[in-house]
């Protein structure tokens, strides 16, 4: 088990879905959560508010990728998503409106390997995230 305290695995569908009924309102508290259990995770960072404050100025996606490629890469494994996975959500928004949807399942889906890696004994949790050379 891992000594440092790992986030909730989400449904990737769910939170696409869930964001897109609330209109985006469900996407600011994911965005909340995830900085949140990120920052507790590794000790350091921007937490769930400040995540949001970033939100509000654009630079949350690059960041919030940013900080999952670290998470990878301080637990050993490698990074499948990185500051520039944010270019799904900025600009890819003019993508018929999908951009963001993509840029919600890459990070979720990393972020779902990751606690789901590091949340079990290394002996159960083989093929779930490659780990790094």
């Amino acid at each position: 088990m891992s000594a440092k305290p790992v986030g909730e695995v989400r449904g990737v569908g769910s939170v696409i879905l869930l964001t897109m009924f609330t209109l985006g309102i469900y996407g600011i508290y994911w965005n909340y959560k995830t900085f949140d259990e990120l920052h507790r995770h590794r000790g350091k960072g921007v937490t769930g508010g400040m995540g949001v404050l970033l939100a509000l100025v654009g630079a949350s996606p690059f960041v919030l990728g940013a900080y999952v490629a670290d998470a990878y890469e301080e637990a050993d494994y490698e990074p499948t998503v990185s500051a520039a996975t944010g270019l799904w959500f900025i600009p890819g928004v003019l993508l018929l409106g999908i951009g963001p949807l993509i840029y919600l399942a890459k990070v979720q889906g990393a972020l779902n390997n990751l606690w789901t890696t590091l949340g079990k004994a290394p002996a159960e949790a083989p093929g779930v995230a490659e780990p790094a050379s």
